[in-house]
């Protein structure tokens, strides 16, 4: 008997860009199909990844301005802000920093999941699995070609999020 792969949620960042390869498309809509899509950062309103994203209910959301589903603020300090204007239904997501604290309290002030930007994957790694073993919030840490077979061997994390260019690597290292 094999054990069953951790397979993370995903979260395609548009801001450079859409996927541009019919392929990358494809896997797109598979995840998203599949229920693995959970967000759509930053695609223009004519991109196919935006139009993907409402016609499988995925959330769009914006950096640091309300899109159609949400936001992801860079300043986790207005997090209690942005929750009282957005409402419950709206998706929050909060950058932070590797601090336990600061991600302890973003998640009580409402965030619906936490992004985790920083580009040392020691830390990355440390600070995942702490989270993921403590905290009942979701936690999204950046696509890394190294980092990223290391976190899925330990069940970790919750989401990631890669640019719209990297949709076919990611799905070699996560399957397809």
């Amino acid at each position: 008997m094999s054990a069953k792969k951790h397979l993370p949620g995903i979260i395609i960042d548009g801001q450079k860009g859409g996927c541009q390869d019919e392929a990358a498309l494809l896997l797109v809509t598979q995840w998203a199909e599949q229920g693995r899509l959970t967000g759509v950062l930053d695609a223009p309103a004519g991109d196919g990844l935006n139009i993907l994203a409402s016609q499988h209910g995925v959330a769009r959301i914006w950096r640091n301005a309300k899109g159609p589903d949400g936001v992801l603020i860079s300043d986790a300090a207005q997090t209690k802000e942005w929750r009282g204007q957005l409402g419950q239904h709206d998706v929050l997501g909060v950058q932070i920093d590797p601090s336990r604290h600061q991600g302890m309290l973003t998640a009580e002030q409402g965030a619906d999941f936490v992004f985790l930007d920083i580009n040392d994957d020691e830390a990355v790694l440390e600070y995942a699995q702490w989270w993921c073993g403590l905290i009942n919030l979701a936690l999204a840490v950046p696509h890394n070609k190294e980092l990223t077979p290391q976190l899925l061997a330990k069940g970790l994390p919750d989401l990631i999020m890669l640019p719209a260019g990297l949709v076919l690597e990611v799905g070699d290292v996560i399957g397809r």
